[in-house]
């Protein structure tokens, strides 16, 4: 078709209009399979919506399978200040009597002996090691000995399962004193470094001091994290000098003055220069000096400027030490190395410490200047009670451990007395027994001791003891069960309504042309009916409402029941008398109440029974298991958002109806050309007889 026509220049006549008034009869079958098409995506949609009502309430079916909906507990004490219980649902209704508590549970502690500082006014916790030694802040100053290396750390993700990772070390560098001076960790469990073969076995690693490849007894997975802290003997570090560039910052601080080696490889050559241990450096002759090393803080000035774009590579040493600290825990021993450098301050110890999994947290008193360690967990762990020989003292019965001069003599932990660490002790039920928590759990009951009571030496010595008790939370399983109760009766008038809503037959979808001859509320208002009653009477729907309430009036048959509550009427749940509600329940607050109270079981298995006989199964059960049919079938009729067209009948319908309005759409086309074909031989014939009839008329005018 073409996109621009003209005609009735020779007739007069408007060809146009006549076309188009012609083309309208023709386009009669496509407007009804416009509308068609309209009806069934409204169709689909008003399916959709009632699958995403049955969802919500299948979901509520799912919470209604849990025990927990039925076996709500509450509990009381006779002394909540002195101990306490919550239950769960796993918990028998049941008493429990605590005839004494001697002895709370309590955190181990360690506070160290004195100030770290000379003077209150010299606390710091924030300035660096090396910082309070150069200002004599420091009282422990000189107690522990800085090592000379760096301090490196590595980690990683394991790629193709390997026995074999490598640590990557810097040009010239390797690893020193790995035996007592590495932590290797693979997904956070510690591995011990050993020197030979025989020693290498599940829970150990070797490593290859001047390669850092390292050796496991068995390949670790993929994607396994490796973790290495390490010391190197050397940092090495490169740079590229820039125009005028003269000044240069180590990545590392509190360096070793006469460690550091500067080689500049240039245009003009290769120069190297040394530093001694004021921080000077030297050129390679030793007769003048070229620049200064800040070793505090890393920071290098060359007196004059370094050849441009000379690569520069800088080999030096840095102070620092190590220590050890663990605690015995519930998962057993758990112990870290930490890696102090000299440019660590007290905040930055505290927080490695901290960060570490190692079942202690530290702090430290800006006040005091002191420092203590305390276990996270509460209870004896190591077999050695606070009331054995020397426990205090003696290093071997202390729930919390320190090694190494750093931590014992530079942070006076060393032979510090342990407190705490101690079990709780209590009577229940007769029993005397020892928990390493006050806060305890067995048979679903959390039982919280707040208190010593009930012996000599106690808090509370005159009491004589707390009982306990475990009951049915009948308000609790009453609001769930009406809830439930509330969801079904909003969902089958959902379903009513929409079986039951008016259809009017002659209120077709609206064409774009009848909708521009409307009103915006006109077109509302004729879509609101148009749309309406589109599932009216709907077999799928209704089914499922008949099987609905079959699932919920006939009796539960099931043996785990009493007879008395094997029927929803017999526990206050009946339909109501209006039965134009279509077989809303109601509730009698007080017989629901009563069963609860006297039946808990059957009213659980009333609901909850599982059995492959309809007549055994419990309510929930049925009603779940016709619900999911119901969705099931609307599926196949309307699918849903994450199927295609040909996935489901609607859909299917849909597809061949375009194809058949793509096709007619073609044919509307062809015939229009042929009016216009057949209509410009009109124009042809007539222009021809005009010119014949003024030649005949222009001959006889003489």
């Amino acid at each position: 078709m073409s996109d621009m026509r003209i005609g009735g220049l020779a007739s007069g006549m408007d060809t146009d209009k006549i076309i188009s008034d012609l083309m309208k009869a023709e386009r009669m079958p496509l407007k009804k399979m416009e509308q068609e098409q309209t009806s069934l995506e409204w169709k689909r949609d008003d399916y959709r919506e009632v699958n995403t009502k049955l969802l919500g309430f299948r979901e509520e079916l799912v919470n209604m399978k849990l025990s927990g909906v039925y076996r709500a507990r509450t509990t009381s004490s006779t002394h909540e200040n002195l101990a306490s219980i919550t239950a769960t649902s796993a918990a028998s209704e049941t008493g429990y009597s605590l005839q004494s508590v001697s002895q709370l549970a309590t955190s181990a502690t360690k506070v160290n002996s004195g100030s770290l500082f000379n003077t209150k006014d010299q606390i710091s916790s924030s300035q660096s090691f090396a910082e309070l030694e150069a200002s004599e802040s420091l009282a422990t100053s000189g107690s522990w000995t800085w090592k000379t290396g760096s301090v490196e750390k590595y980690a990683t993700s394991i790629g193709e399962a390997t026995a074999n990772p490598t640590v990557p070390l810097k040009e010239g560098a390797s690893i020193q004193n790995p035996l007592s001076e590495m932590m290797v960790k693979v997904d956070g469990k510690r591995f011990d470094v050993v020197g030979t073969e025989a020693e290498l076995d599940e829970n150990s690693v070797m490593v290859d001091a001047s390669t850092g490849e390292l050796s496991f007894a068995t390949p670790l997975e993929s994607k396994a994290r490796l973790e290495v802290s390490y010391v190197a003997d050397r940092a090495v570090e490169s740079s590229v000098a820039g125009a005028d560039t003269n000044t240069f910052t180590l990545k590392k601080e509190a360096i070793v003055p006469d460690s550091l080696t500067v080689t500049v490889d240039g245009a003009s050559g290769t120069a190297t220069y040394t530093t001694d241990a004021n921080g000077d450096i030297w050129n390679e002759a030793k007769d003048a000096v070229l620049g200064k090393l800040d070793a505090g803080s890393g920071k290098i000035t060359f007196n004059e400027a370094i050849e441009e774009k000379a690569e520069v590579t800088f080999t030096y040493q840095e102070n620092y030490t190590t220590s050890s600290l663990g605690a015995h825990t519930s998962d057993g021993p758990k112990e870290e190395l930490f890696f102090i450098q000299g440019s660590d301050s007290v905040n930055d110890f505290v927080k490695d410490v901290n960060d570490a999994d190692t079942g202690v947290r530290m702090f430290f008193d800006d006040f005091t200047g002191q420092m203590s360690v305390s276990r996270t967990e509460t209870g004896n762990f190591n077999g050695q009670g606070s009331g054995s020989a020397g426990y205090g003292q003696n290093a071997d019965h202390q729930e919390i451990f320190t090694s190494g001069a750093f931590i014992n003599n530079g942070l006076l932990f060393g032979g510090v007395e342990e407190t705490g660490g101690d079990n709780a002790k209590l009577e229940l039920n007769g029993l005397q027994t020892e928990r390493s928590s006050n806060n305890f759990s067995m048979n679903g009951v959390t039982f919280n001791l707040k208190d010593t009571f009930g012996a000599p030496g106690t808090n509370n010595p005159g009491t004589s003891g707390v009982n306990l008790s475990v009951s049915n939370d009948t308000e609790t399983v009453f609001e769930n069960i009406k809830n439930f109760v509330d969801k079904y009766n909003e969902t089958i008038e959902f379903l009513n309504d929409k079986v039951s809503e008016e259809f009017y037959r002659d209120y077709k979808p609206l064409s774009d042309e009848e909708r521009e001859a409307m009103t915006d509320k006109q077109g509302e208002l004729w879509d609101e009916k148009a749309q309406s009653g589109l599932l009216r009477n709907d077999r799928t729907i209704r089914s499922a409402l008949s099987e609905m309430r079959q699932g919920f009036y006939t009796p539960v048959s099931n043996p785990e029941i009493s007879s008395e509550f094997q029927q929803l009427s017999r526990i206050g749940i009946t339909t109501t008398s209006n039965y134009l509600e279509g077989g809303k329940l109601k509730i009698n607050e007080a017989e629901l109440k009563k069963a609860i109270q006297e039946d808990p079981e059957s009213v659980e298995k009333l609901f909850t029974s599982s059995d492959e006989d309809y007549g055994r199964k419990g309510i929930v059960q049925r009603v779940y298991d016709s619900t999911l049919q119901t969705m099931e079938k609307i599926t196949d009729k309307a699918g849903n958002q994450f199927q295609s067209q040909n996935q489901y009948s609607i859909g299917k319908d849909l597809k061949g109806l375009k194809e058949e309005m793509s096709d007619f759409e073609n044919r509307l086309n062809q015939i229009e050309d042929r009016y216009w074909r057949e209509f410009g031989a009109m124009e042809k014939a007539i222009q021809k007889m005009n010119q014949q009839s003024a030649y005949i008329m222009q001959n006889f005018s003489y």
